[in-house]
């Protein structure tokens, strides 16, 4: 899976520092650009803190640049260079307290090390149409509470995080004008709080009717806030017996980045609705909002200037602004909405959950900031693929789009080098973990699919197990839970003796 010289006459990177990398894909030829900036920085908690010397005649004084990178401990916390087998605690059905032909189930929440799972068993298997939830301490694999039963659960349910310690379970009607029933579950206690008919609806189901759509904030599988989409109106909060509550206008979408089970960031605590120009064509507003209260955090422009499209990323959000029908730059703020640093140019924000990124248009190129704004690397923009993950120090940028040879060039934050361009599946719905050097990736190009773990400095695979028949796991935190013995038992996974 290493890369390949360039074909002649394309595209190759100019870094005169480092060999060249190659070019991947069909990207528009840009022009060559130089890497303006070195980037020195230490490892802190929560992540890397960087001081920057800008090189082209600036004072060479370094400045504090705030966080970059993803923290450490959220990286998983043993070498996959080997496949991991089962090494700890192990939980079986019968210890749960399951049928003896249920599952174990899959994650579909956690708090911190706490990991919520939800168990779908048929009639024809169980003898009943019912499903569990129930919550296990990944550290020492103790369970925090035993199997609650959604009587009546139908398996096209789904349930979801609706903050710490509250989950939100669906069974929606079969027909989109048929009431479905919900369930509120208290996680801290293990027991139901809520049982109620609803005209919720999980997002993408329900055709195109005024009922609300289920929508998660934060991180899916993980620590997520639930939001309710209603067409024409914008996005609602979802109260304890799963009622609409307060209110943001706009679009009935987030515009936040998705964010996965396997993000190596904390849940984001942000999110961001677009306008909704046929419906109210003067607000242009892009809102930035606290996924726990709705509580609205959209600042005012400075005097002058107009705000236009926003991103929340990790550790705050961005504006851009304009002066007069000038783009102008970028404004940076903290978790709280106090602006904490400012970049200027041409820029235009991208959606780069961890690392907050733009395009300067009139250099033609990707310029990544810390978390309060200040410069971190600047790279040529060779093609119109604009998809980044960070993973620890290391940045990536999609050079060739999904597919079987979608590929990802590595750069260091820390020293601003460029790295190998890897064939690789990082985007949100395949990246799984990663312990900072080895990724693990699902492949659905693969007949059958596959989950590959490829050692992101050389390209190398280092072992693939089958998505279907092979060993299930999933990321909680820094650890991987497995599902063994044909999904019976789940276990504690590590390296190998």
């Amino acid at each position: 899976m290493s890369d390949s010289p360039a074909a002649p006459g394309k595209f190759q990177w100019d870094q005169p520092e480092v060999p060249p990398a190659p070019k991947v894909g069909q990207p528009r030829r840009w022009g060559r650009w130089a890497l303006v900036i070195a980037v020195v920085a230490v490892i802190v908690a929560g992540g890397v803190t960087a001081l920057v010397w800008r090189t082209r005649g600036a004072d060479p004084t370094p400045v504090q640049a705030g966080s970059i990178g993803t923290p450490p401990e959220l990286l998983i916390d043993f070498a996959l260079n080997r496949q991991p087998v089962p090494k700890g605690w192990t939980l079986s059905a019968a210890e749960i307290g399951l049928p003896p032909e249920a599952t174990t189930g899959s994650v579909f929440a956690r708090n911190g090390q706490i990991a919520y799972y939800l168990v779908g068993c048929s009639r024809e298997k169980c003898g009943e149409k019912n499903s569990w939830v129930y919550g296990v301490d990944t550290a020492t694999g103790a369970l925090t509470f035993p199997p609650v039963t959604l009587p009546g659960y139908n398996l096209i349910g789904d349930c979801y995080g609706n903050g710490p310690g509250v989950a939100l379970c669906l069974a929606q009607g079969k027909q989109p004008s048929e009431q479905g029933t919900v369930w509120i579950i208290d996680l801290d206690h293990g027991k139901i709080t809520f049982t109620g008919p609803s005209n919720l609806r999980h997002a993408g189901t329900g055709g195109a009717g005024p009922e609300p759509k289920l929508r998660q904030l934060g991180a899916v599988k993980n620590e997520s806030r639930l939001v309710a989409g209603v067409k024409g109106q914008g996005l609602y909060g979802i109260g304890a017996q799963g009622e609409l509550t307060w209110h943001i206008p706009g679009s009935d979408v987030p515009a936040s980045p998705e964010i996965a089970s396997g993000e190596d960031i904390p849940a984001p605590t942000l999110a961001m609705a677009a306008p909704n120009l046929a419906a109210n064509p003067s607000d242009t507003r892009y809102r930035v909002f606290s996924v726990a209260d709705g509580r609205d955090l959209t600042p005012q422009p400075p005097p002058g200037t107009t705000f236009d499209k926003a991103t929340v990323c990790n550790g705050g959000f961005a504006y851009e602004f304009s002066t007069g029908l000038q783009k102008s730059g970028v404004l940076f703020y903290d978790t709280n909405g106090t602006q904490v640093g400012r970049a200027d140019g041409t820029l235009y924000l991208l959606t780069s959950a961890e690392t907050p990124a733009a395009l300067d248009l009139k250099n033609r190129r990707w310029r990544f900031f810390s978390s309060t704004g200040q410069p971190v690397l600047s790279v040529p923009a060779t093609t119109e693929v604009t998809k980044f993950r960070t993973i620890g120090t290391k940045l990536y940028i999609q050079t060739r789009e999904s597919g079987p040879d979608e590929s990802w060039q590595q750069w260091d934050l820390q020293t601003g080098t460029a790295g190998p361009t890897c064939k690789a599946h990082l985007q949100p719905l395949d990246y799984v973990a990663s312990d900072g050097t080895i990724a693990i990736w699902l492949d659905p190009y693969q007949s059958p699919g596959i989950k590959a773990a490829v050692d992101l400095n050389t390209c190398q695979t280092v072992w693939t197990t089958p998505v279907f028949g092979g060993e299930n796991f999933e990321k909680v935190g820094n650890r991987l839970i497995g599902s063994v013995d044909e999904g019976k038992t789940l276990a504690e996974l590590g390296a190998p003796a």
